[in-house]
């Protein structure tokens, strides 16, 4: 089994040229450059980023952001990745969403960024 992200030291979880610390430094990096960023969205690219391509749904982003269930009809998931695309800039297209689903990081293609 290949692993494409790496967990750096500390809570950091690291593919292609995207670096994020969501606890322990709270900061996001794109090619060792920093990225402002929330915290909460900072936790939203680190979990998608630790799933390593495969597809987290809406419901579970929205646990780990609230704490609680999904209300019905919430856009709050496609808000917060909607403003994570916009703060990575170009890498942001390799946030992608997955239809009545959730979302996934497109692993291959964030790597091939370097």
């Amino acid at each position: 089994m290949v692993i494409v992200t790496e967990r750096a030291p500390g809570d950091a979880v690291v593919c292609g040229p995207l670096w994020v610390s969501a606890g322990e430094m709270c900061e996001v990096r794109v090619r060792g450059r920093r990225v402002a960023m929330s915290v909460p969205r900072q936790r939203l690219l680190a979990r998608l980023l630790r799933a390593q391509g495969r597809v987290v749904c809406r419901e579970d982003l929205y646990r780990d952001l609230a704490g609680g269930p999904l209300p019905e009809g919430s856009r709050a998931v496609d808000v917060h990745v909607a403003r994570i695309r916009r703060a990575l800039g170009p890498l942001g297209r390799h946030v992608v969403a997955v239809r009545h689903v959730g979302y996934r990081i497109d692993v291959a293609a964030l790597l091939r960024a370097r």
